[in-house]
């Protein structure tokens, strides 16, 4: 599979030799390739994190089918028509067990049109609707409830939401400061410091989640897992796919020490590339 195809006049042309046909400037003796290409089903080979990017220079050449008196054989020509374009493909979740690469699904593809003089042919993948996961815990109760105030963060003491995968706990809040892998070896915008942050002393009113009153956050759909890059310590975000937990936490009260008095957790199961919202409502 590729993530980058070329079309002339709407019919896919190859743009690299994919080795199982010689050349037309062989000799009568030429034998095609025996290699394993096969990385093995790796999410890791496959996966394209927030702010990365695929990049192809093409030598403007097509490879085409053509018989000689060897038999037939693959040779390069320049493109024959102006009527070009750049078939870009991703995906939006992975699966590990399907077949030796693994399988992308959820495929979109998206052409743009270009001229062989053309310097740079790109595209961005632009937010979605689908890009978000909205959670919200709100109370329908006719008493106060008590919650934590955030999702994560400089300022929180706790969090009512929790997210996890097989176990795992995601942290789904970016460090401020924190070097993204990304720009490790770009000096003029790593590691960006951090603005100062003033964070109020918490206070039991803080918790209140009073009859109607809900807590929101909004989730990007990704997760932060730090790394070493070069030697350097660097915050890395990577789209999450599969099914997740959603673990949702209120109490009827906090004590002193602003703890919460008799929490309760529900947990809800969502696959973040199907589910747009999760919700509870605390009925009790």
């Amino acid at each position: 599979g590729a993530w980058l195809e070329i079309l002339e006049d709407g019919e896919p042309r190859r743009i690299v030799s994919d080795c199982s046909r010689c050349s037309c400037d062989d000799g009568p003796d030429c034998a095609v390739c025996a290699i394993d290409c096969a990385p093995g089903a790796d999410p890791n080979y496959a996966q394209l994190s927030v702010g990365e990017s695929r990049s192809f220079v093409w030598d403007g050449l097509l490879r085409v089918d053509a018989i000689t008196q060897n038999g037939q054989c693959e040779a390069l020509r320049a493109p024959q028509s102006t009527g070009l374009s750049a078939r870009f493909c991703w995906g939006h979740s992975f699966e590990e067990t399907s077949g030796p690469f693994g399988l992308i699904s959820t495929v979109v593809c998206e052409d743009v049109d270009f001229d062989p003089s053309d310097v740079l042919v790109e595209h961005t993948i632009l937010p979605t609707a689908r890009d978000e996961v909205q959670f919200e815990l709100s109370n329908g109760t006719t008493e106060m409830r008590y919650a934590h105030f955030s999702a994560g963060g400089p300022c929180d003491s706790g969090t009512w939401l929790s997210l996890e995968r097989e176990g795992t706990p995601l942290r789904i809040i970016d460090y401020c400061g924190q070097c993204s892998c990304t720009e490790v070896d770009d000096a003029s915008m790593c590691p960006q410091p951090c603005p100062a942050i003033a964070c109020p002393q918490p206070t039991s009113e803080a918790f209140e989640l009073p009859p109607g009153g809900l807590r929101r956050h909004s989730w990007s759909r990704v997760a932060y897992t730090d790394e070493e890059v070069n030697g350097i310590a660097c915050e890395r975000d990577r789209l999450v796919t599969g099914p997740l937990t959603a673990r949702l936490c209120w109490g009827n009260d906090v004590d002193e020490s602003l703890q919460l008095i008799g929490e309760t957790c529900e947990t809800i199961e969502f696959d973040p590339m199907q589910d747009n919202d999760v919700r509870h409502l605390i009925v009790n």
